[in-house]
């Protein structure tokens, strides 16, 4: 279309320019536009509007100042709003990319309450399904007996008052819109001690299909509870439980499934101390006991079980070999011969450095497990 009228831009410029009489039109100095019969006027503003729409329209539909062709007849356009009327909406091209999308628009969010769960029948269970992917591990804190790390929460569900014909909306599949404008599954990991949206709310997009299956992705970052072994350590392996589950919606409402569980491998940041040895999951039903009724009340959980063991190079190197060194020397030297007490008491004294060394590196931990040749 834009060729089409690109090319005939020089003839309509000449012929509205002209003081010829053009048929079925009247020359604009005899006939002023706002006074031309409106047989004539819906012919003549067609392929000048056309032209002038691609040209420069802002974001009310108001044409503005970049003129192709006759100033005389854009005036008359600005003046007198009733010239648009022989145009079919349709035909701007602003609405020519977004109208199937406005229209679903429209028609999904008319009646829509992101409120309630959204199923048409109130006694059927929703299926909730989660694929938590670790990005990497931040710091695992022993004393704290906590675990920090970076997680992609995707979340999917079916949204039974979200589906459409791709007939009726121009074969349109797919909408991505806020996901602060649909019902979300409050689902959660029930040990975490902290919890912050890398990404915030209003910038995070539900992709929704025409089925309804409805897909959104959290980044978190995650503080959880995790209770630490080191009767091994520097050799130590840890197991840290993560439950998540629906907080508010029993089983007979929401079912909480695991779809995949799995490290997000191409975004995964090695930690230099930590290395990820197995990341599963199992299903439990869990009841709680209810304040407000009598019956108890059961959830279904998925329990994701994250294995990661000590990378112990550096431990090895600045404390084992250290400390086994100095302990051989004390217990050496105390069966060495000796001359005076003297000897003697600087041989016991070797045992007071091992105490000093044990005591510094328990005041500071290296954070680079491998002299700092983790991830950049």
């Amino acid at each position: 279309m834009i060729a089409a009228v690109l090319f005939s831009l020089p003839f309509i410029s000449s012929a509205l320019q002209s003081t010829e009489p053009l048929s079925p039109f009247v020359p604009l100095s005899q006939c002023p536009l706002s006074g031309c019969p409106a047989e004539w006027r819906g012919p003549l503003l067609w392929p000048v509007v056309a032209m002038r729409l691609w040209t420069m329209v802002d974001a009310t539909g108001k044409p503005r100042v970049i003129y192709i062709g006759n100033n005389e007849l854009f005036s008359a356009l600005e003046n007198d709003p009733s010239l648009w009327s022989p145009l079919d909406k349709d035909q701007d091209p602003r609405n020519l990319a977004d109208n199937a999308e406005q229209r679903l628009y429209t028609s999904l969010f008319r009646n829509y309450n992101k409120h309630l769960r959204p199923v048409r029948d109130p006694g059927r269970h929703l299926r909730v399904f989660i694929s938590p992917s670790i990005s990497g591990i931040v710091k695992a804190e022993e004393l704290d007996q906590s675990l920090k790390f970076f997680q992609w929460l995707p979340i999917i569900w079916r949204d039974e008052n979200l589906s459409w014909d791709p007939r009726r909306f121009g074969g349109l599949q797919y909408l991505l819109v806020p996901s602060e404008l649909i019902w979300i599954p409050d689902v959660f990991a029930f040990t975490t001690m902290e919890a912050r949206e890398i990404m915030p709310s209003d910038k995070t997009y539900a992709r929704i299909h025409f089925t309804g299956n409805v897909t959104v992705v959290k980044h978190q970052f995650l503080a959880v509870r995790c209770q630490y072994r080191i009767l091994l350590f520097p050799f130590d392996v840890q197991r840290c439980r993560m439950p998540f589950g629906s907080w508010a919606y029993t089983t007979e409402q929401v079912e909480v499934e695991a779809f995949e569980s799995r490290l997000a491998q191409q975004i995964f940041e090695e930690n230099s101390e930590w290395e990820i040895v197995s990341f599963s999951a199992k299903h439990e039903n869990v009841s709680y006991e209810s304040f407000n009724t009598v019956k108890n009340r059961t959830f279904q959980e998925v329990h994701y079980i994250l294995e990661f063991k000590r990378k112990p190079t550096f431990y090895i190197y600045m404390i084992v070999v250290p400390c086994s060194i100095i302990v051989n020397i004390c217990l050496l030297g105390l069966y060495a011969p000796f001359n005076t007490n003297g000897d003697r008491q600087e041989k016991v004294r070797h045992f007071s450095y091992v105490t000093v060394i044990l005591k510094s590196l328990g005041e500071w931990r290296h954070s680079h497990g491998d002299f700092g040749q983790g991830s950049d």
